[in-house]
């Protein structure tokens, strides 16, 4: 990356006026920023500092942490799963995550469903929900079933995308009562995928959790978007996760999620302070007394109801 890089900034004629590089987390490209530092100072005396001018994406901070709430048994299988990708363009972390899930649900057991099925079971409420999505799509008999009973398409998660599980998740409860009426005509089918009424408690509380990083990814692909407005919502954020950790603290299911997620926004909120762009805007601290739930985004401003 680092050589088509330094290829057009020879091109442009801009190596006196390098500033800020944005890219996603990926260790790949602190290799890249030190690599085309050393380039530059070597053929035009213009060196700059790889740490200091690296500038972490913040859409990809919001999406990497969600895929570890909604997807990684543990911070070490996480931190495998991120070394696996860095070494592994065509890999995304959620693919890693999922064949964790898979392998160890495997493992001295004879499978009589498919193993990619099975693997997203055991994902519980959640992975149940995306394999009735699966069967959904499968074929156009059920396709044309559900459009028949819904009115309208389920639609199906993305694996590098965690806001697409967040709209099968709002769609799904949105029309709970089509997929129970859906789900008991094809119970034969679906056998150990049909959700229960707990199952149900569980996708409610994951989407309510979810709701606030919604409308952070949703501000972060405005026109307006700037990183002093990223930071306060990495603050927001940030405190969402901390208020979780008491609201849930006795629910098993859901407090494992949100730890694992707290670690990553965790390690790329400070991760910031290298950057001066971002350690020199100071965050707002009356935005950290807002209810995440209630933020609207308007006109480039945050703002409470």
């Amino acid at each position: 990356m680092s050589r088509h890089l330094l290829e057009t900034i020879r091109y442009f004629n801009v190596a006196g006026n390098i500033g800020y590089f944005t890219s996603d987390n990926s260790t790949a490209n602190d290799t890249c920023m030190r690599a085309l530092s050393t380039a530059l100072a070597n053929e035009y005396g213009v060196g700059f500092d790889p740490i200091e001018r690296r500038v972490r994406c913040g859409g990809h901070i919001i999406n990497l942490c969600l895929q570890a709430f909604l997807f990684a048994s543990s911070k070490e299988a996480l931190n495998a799963a991120i070394e696996e990708t860095d070494g592994n363009a065509n890999t995304t972390v959620v693919e890693s995550l999922q064949a964790q899930l898979r392998q160890k649900n495997s493992k001295g057991k004879q499978r009589k469903v498919p193993e990619d099925q099975s693997g997203w079971r055991s994902m519980g409420p959640l992975g149940k929900l995306h394999n009735i999505a699966v069967y959904i799509r499968s074929s156009t008999v059920h396709s044309d079933a559900w459009e028949r009973l819904a009115g309208d398409a389920l639609g199906i998660d993305n694996a590098t995308r965690w806001n697409s599980w967040y709209m099968l998740l709002r769609t799904a409860l949105e029309k709970k009562d089509k997929v129970m009426v859906f789900q008991q005509e094809h119970h034969k089918a679906l056998g150990d995928d049909s959700l229960t009424q707990d199952d149900w408690d569980v996708l409610r509380l994951t989407a309510d959790f979810l709701q606030p990083f919604w409308q952070a990814t949703q501000a972060q692909q405005k026109k307006w978007s700037s990183l002093d407005q990223l930071l306060y919502q990495m603050d927001i954020l940030f405190k969402h996760f901390e208020d979780a950790k008491e609201t849930y603290a006795d629910n098993q299911r859901l407090i494992h999620s949100i730890y694992v997620g707290w670690y990553v926004l965790d390690k790329y909120y400070f991760k910031t302070d290298e950057t001066p762009s971002e350690a020199d805007l100071e965050p707002i601290p009356e935005l950290l007394s807002i209810n995440p739930i209630n933020l609207v985004v308007m006109d480039g401003l945050i703002a409470s109801k």
